[in-house]
């Protein structure tokens, strides 16, 4: 397939009819009636604060106060029973390559590892903590035994589930204050052309993309052209396409896709945006119409969807 044939499948859909089929959006739609179903009971005490998919897709996991795991062949769903000492509500959930470890944070900022015994046991690991509370959870998709978590006391963080602890990789701050402020950060992902890259996003209208590799190692930023020299607007929700295009989702109703050749040098910035002392023309980053929420501590989480990455959800 050319170059060409493959940005129309892209944009247009080459599997439309598959995606798009009544039976196949209609199984979907009552999967999502039975997990909301299935919580009825606690969600009006614990509404659920997150999913997440396993690797392979065999599996959903649910998280409120209580972890369940739903069968995306049969739609059954079983309770991850594990002792626990408090009620506090679970924030976010990520499944290791090995599907029987599954990573989860708590509103209070404990970050946790519960292994699924073949007995059907659970163990219990605390991995360690953030300050705050934990706003995103990825495994990495290189190392099975690794993998990040960010939390909205700016730090982006590295567990090992081999070992009890999260290790400090790097804090974020604001660009434009001086001396800087950190930034309360809402979402983070692994750069899928360069897994050692992590994108996050936080309060502020910049993508950063760090270098993993590099002693505090900002390596790229992303900003649309509108939200340029002084916006208020935050970033709620990133994604990534198989092509390497960027999503951004922000609070003010906007949603902006980014070419990889968008990014910025973030040695070079300095507000307002100069480059070596010329002000910086951006590039017009597609937008499409997304959400509008003024609460800073929200998310807006957000995904290609489609065989071709056709479809925003």
């Amino acid at each position: 397939m050319s170059i060409v044939e493959k940005l129309f499948s892209r944009e247009k859909g080459s599997k439309r009819s598959s995606i798009m089929h009544p039976d196949i959006m209609v199984s979907r739609i009552y999967f999502s009636g039975s997990l909301n179903h299935g919580e009825a009971a606690v969600s009006r005490i614990a509404p659920i604060g997150c999913i997440a998919f396993s690797p392979t897709g065999g599996f959903l996991l649910s998280g409120s106060h209580f972890l369940s795991r739903w069968n995306t062949e049969t739609l059954e769903k079983d309770t991850i029973s594990f002792q626990r000492s408090t009620q506090i509500p679970i924030t976010q959930v990520a499944v290791m390559t090995d599907e029987g470890k599954i990573i989860f944070s708590l509103s209070n900022g404990r970050v946790f590892l519960a292994h699924l015994h073949h007995n059907g046991g659970v163990g219990i690991t605390r991995l360690g903590s953030h300050i705050e509370s934990v706003s995103g959870l990825i495994r990495d998709t290189d190392n099975p035994n690794l993998g990040y978590s960010c939390g909205q006391d700016a730090f982006i963080k590295c567990f090992d589930i081999r070992s009890p602890h999260l290790t400090n990789l790097l804090e974020c701050y604001r660009f434009e204050n001086n001396p800087p402020l950190r930034l309360r950060l809402n979402g983070i992902l692994q750069n899928p052309d360069d897994p050692m890259c992590i994108t996050v996003c936080g309060n502020d209208p910049y993508v950063r993309v760090y270098d993993t590799r590099v002693l505090n190692g900002l390596d790229k930023v992303y900003l649309p052209r509108d939200l340029a020299n002084g916006s208020t607007a935050c970033i709620k929700g990133i994604a990534y396409s198989k092509m390497g295009q960027l999503l951004a989702s922000y609070n003010n109703q906007k949603i902006y896709r980014f070419q990889q050749e968008m990014r910025l040098d973030p040695k070079s910035i300095r507000l307002p945006l100069h480059l070596n002392g010329v002000p910086i023309c951006l590039s017009e980053a597609r937008v499409y119409q997304g959400h509008t929420d003024d609460n800073q501590l929200d998310r807006h989480d957000i995904t290609f969807f489609g065989s071709e990455d056709e479809y925003i959800a």
